[in-house]
């Protein structure tokens, strides 16, 4: 079955039901099947075929979802990449995904224009201002003589790629089927009761499969609407919640944390949600309690990562007596182990690294053979996370993998930082890591080696990043030293630095400070801040 076929089907049967909007711009279900059909002739006339991969760098918006059913109406492959990518993080998935084609807004253009211009696809369009040499969107398909239906594929034929971050120095290109979609936007639906009739709001980003598939889709595939907003802002979110008659809202803890605290300063009506879903990062006790009780809705958490979805929810009309901090129960056709460091099951109750498996699990990493043999192994994605099960069946999350950073949901490498720290004139060194943060949920804290006869300042290493990493990757804090600590093996003391930049922030005037106590015979060195 072909992915595009969930939301034809409810087409069919629903055409007259408003299917997106979003501010001024709605499609009914029949005319975002229509503008599908559309853009998908458009596209075949300019010569995308399937298996083609097309580019999408756009922010959210009605286009996105028209463009990711033409596109698997084709039988192509959907590339979506978040709007703040950089240059260097565009280079790579230009040459990663080699795509035939790309969608994408005219500021955005002006950037990709930056990257080496033979990696650049052959067609493209742009959706907003029209631009010279580009294809107009709103011309797609229009005058062409014949239609075009929808592409017969294999149920493990690809249909998107979406750019994750792990735990390298770039995005990890996660490879998705039909069968993944279509099982991931089926399951969603069924086990956290979305209906039809329901106005869903969402503001996490159509780039990832969160906002794409797990919301978007799913909503679609039910005949609910989708209000899209081109980001999250809480003050807007909490107005659209109440003129719109939003019945479900999903975010991260960092979203609840921001409206929670636009809340306390005015009145919104909120008596329209009757869902309210969570996931993304750590739980804030404090916060879903606050909310839960000026909404008068329990949340609903999960747990799924990029490479295996859905794994964990919590079924609101099941579970209703699960526990305070769940990610819920194991949801049909998914699979999960939690094993020890040598790859055994451990007990219930006892914390192990979850190996996820099942009907969710991606075909790989897009020509990334290594990566993917290294992490896919035995049928099973290692995930890095460690969780613990009850014997009723309820599982927690107690930790993340060490290093991987969660900044408002995403997730960040700090190699990546790192990367694009050590072409900073006059930077020996870095190491970037993550510290609890109530609005973000994490924050980045740098701390560099300066060469000792190159003067560099930290609006150096801003000025440096700013076109290199996406905005939401850069350091809130950044600390010069005099060298950072090693382990008897020689790889950094990533858990010693995360608990020095704790401290640091800890006092006020951080650089008046020397290092931290530590015991010179344990192998590694002194860290000490300079100025």
């Amino acid at each position: 079955m072909n992915l595009a076929e969930l939301v034809l089907e409810r087409a069919a049967h629903a055409g007259d039901v408003e299917a997106v909007r979003m501010g001024a711009d709605a499609l009914t279900f029949a005319e975002l099947a229509a503008e599908s059909a559309r853009v998908a002739l458009g596209l075949r006339d300019l010569g995308v075929t399937s298996g083609d991969r097309v580019l999408m760098f756009a922010s959210n918006c009605v286009e996105y979802l028209v463009t990711y059913l033409a596109v698997a109406r084709l039988g192509a492959i959907f590339t979506p990449v978040h709007a703040s990518f950089q240059v260097s993080e565009l280079q790579y998935v230009l040459a990663n995904a080699t795509p035939k084609a790309v969608v994408t807004e005219a500021a955005l253009w002006e950037r990709l224009q930056r990257c080496d211009h033979d990696m650049l696809p052959e067609i493209r369009v742009v959706i907003d201002k029209p631009q010279a040499g580009l294809h107009a969107y709103r011309d797609l398909g229009r005058g062409l003589a014949g239609s075009v239906g929808v592409t017969s594929v294999h149920d493990d034929d690809p249909v998107l790629i979406c750019y994750t971050s792990g735990t390298t120095d770039r995005p990890h290109p996660v490879t998705r089927s039909h069968a993944h979609e279509i099982w991931n936007a089926t399951t969603y639906a069924k086990v956290w009761d979305f209906q039809p009739g329901d106005r869903a709001l969402v503001t996490l980003p159509l780039s990832w499969v969160w906002g794409l598939s797990t919301l978007s889709q799913a909503l679609l595939h039910v005949g609910a609407t989708v209000i899209l907003h081109t980001d999250f802002e809480p003050k807007k979110a909490l107005e659209e919640i109440g003129a719109s008659r939003i019945t479900l809202f999903t975010g991260t803890m960092s979203m609840y944390t921001a409206l929670q605290r636009v809340l306390d300063e005015g009145d919104y009506d909120l008596s329209s949600l009757r869902r309210v879903y969570r996931g993304g990062e750590p739980i804030n006790d404090e916060i879903v309690h606050l909310l839960e009780t000026r909404i008068g809705v329990r949340f609903s958490d999960a747990y799924a990562t990029t490479e295996a979805a859905p794994v964990l929810a919590v079924d609101p009309t099941r579970d209703t007596d699960a526990p305070p901090g769940t990610v819920g129960k194991l949801v049909p056709g998914a699979q999960i182990r939690l094993v020890n460091d040598y790859g055994e099951d451990v007990a219930v109750g006892e914390v192990g690294e979850a190996w996820l498996g099942g009907r969710g699990l991606m075909l790989g990493y897009w020509n990334e053979p290594e990566l993917t043999a290294e992490r896919l192994t035995g049928g099973w994605f290692h995930s890095g996370d460690l969780l613990v099960q009850r014997e009723d069946g309820y599982f927690f999350v107690v930790g993340r993998s060490a290093d991987v950073i969660i900044r408002n949901g995403a997730k960040i490498a700090p190699a990546e930082i790192e990367s694009a720290l050590t072409g900073v004139l006059g930077v020996r060194d870095s190491v970037a890591v993550g510290v609890p943060d109530d609005e973000f949920g994490e924050s980045i804290v740098a701390f560099l080696v300066r060469d000792p006869d190159v003067v560099a300042s930290i609006d150096d290493v801003y000025d440096h990043l700013s076109d290199r990493i996406a905005r939401f990757k850069l350091p809130s804090h950044i600390y010069f030293v005099d060298k950072l600590p090693i382990r008897r093996n020689q790889k950094r003391d990533r858990a010693w630095i995360r608990q020095y930049a704790l401290e640091t922030l800890a006092r006020e005037s951080g650089l008046d400070h020397g290092p931290t106590t530590i015991d010179p015979t344990d192998g590694r060195n002194r860290l000490r801040l300079v100025q």
